[in-house]
């Protein structure tokens, strides 16, 4: 790991000031996100909550050379503020107050993202994957455990990605459907043209699983067709119309074994 920097992001349960104080003795890098009640003091400024700054939506701001809480005093951090902008009638509640010691905002934002990807890689580990939770290692187990699942979850999510570059992800991952929405037409457009606006439909829009998904039901799909391979073949000889459609779940299952 001495080739790499080590970031640790953490959310609003992570957001302690005094984790932030440790990590800056001991020379590591963090993006920690603050709740919205924690105080700074500005220089020559008294005490205020970051509720109390004004901000606005598409904001972008980086706090330097402040204190954060009343209590630690701290001041070797930076706050970093973002606001994301309306996005498909969708605007965030309130911006991100972002404890750092990263030198610029840019780079405390880039880092902070990475958390989507992060938080999708937990739900594999946890109930949507491997059950860690579940396991009840005690803590000289769970270090070679989480190896390995990292191991499995690299493994799964690189095969995952070579099936969907087959094409054939469909036979292991059905695509979720996404409730139609309706949406009317502009102020302008009733105003111009009087009380006849009708509705527009859009069209319905559907999305797949993760590759980590896609890969680790891949395997499980082609062991359950070799398993049952026999039945299947039974199964053909009773209803030979159904034979094409077989045969192609066969020419599938021939590339994601060939996927590397």
């Amino acid at each position: 790991m001495q080739d790499y920097e080590i970031v640790v992001l953490g959310d609003r349960e992570f957001h302690s000031v005094e984790l932030g104080k440790w990590l800056c003795s001991e020379k590591v890098y963090f993006v920690l996100r603050q709740k919205k009640d924690t105080f700074i003091q500005r220089q020559g400024q008294d005490y205020q909550q970051l509720t109390a700054l004004e901000t606005t939506s598409r904001m972008k701001e980086f706090l330097t050379d402040i204190k954060i809480t009343k209590e630690k005093g701290f001041a070797q951090a930076a706050i970093a503020i973002y606001w994301k902008r309306k996005y498909r009638s969708k605007q965030e509640k309130e911006p991100w107050y972002l404890l750092t010691n990263l030198k610029d905002l840019e780079s405390s934002l880039k880092a902070y993202k990475m958390r989507a990807g992060i938080e999708a890689m937990f739900s594999a580990c946890k109930t949507g994957g491997y059950n860690l939770s579940g396991s009840g290692a005690s803590i000289e187990r769970l270090t070679p455990l989480v190896l390995l699942i990292a191991i499995a979850y690299t493994c799964a999510a690189i095969k995952g990605n070579a099936i969907r570059s087959s094409g054939q992800q469909n036979y292991v991952s059905r695509l979720r459907k996404v409730k139609r929405t309706q949406t009317g037409n502009s102020s302008f457009w009733v105003g111009l043209y009087g009380n006849v606006s009708r509705l527009r439909k859009v069209k319905r829009t559907q999305t797949g699983n993760s590759s980590f998904w896609v890969g680790l039901y891949g395997s499980v799909w082609i062991i359950g067709i070799e398993f049952l391979s026999d039945w299947t073949e039974k199964l053909m000889s009773m209803t030979p119309n159904k034979l094409p459609f077989f045969q192609r779940g066969l020419r599938a299952m021939s590339l994601m074994q060939s996927a590397t």
